[in-house]
């Protein structure tokens, strides 16, 4: 993915040339982030900007629940 690339993206990114993950969780603006657990449950869920501090936490409570 040339975002990936460009911008040396260590993380996952998904591509959803089908809009199914879409539908399901975007909630009407970009970025939307969606924070999956360990488990598979969505741990954190928001449509807007975020900053990193706040990112942060949520990853964290996602990683440690």
């Amino acid at each position: 993915i040339k975002f990936q690339q460009d911008f040396q993206v260590s993380y996952p990114i998904a591509f959803d040339p089908s809009m199914n993950v879409a539908s399901k969780y975007l909630l009407g603006g970009y970025p939307t982030i969606v924070i999956i657990d360990k488990a598979g449950k969505v741990a954190y869920l928001n449509s807007g900007e975020i900053d990193a501090k706040a990112l942060s936490t949520q990853i964290q409570k996602a990683i440690n629940s």
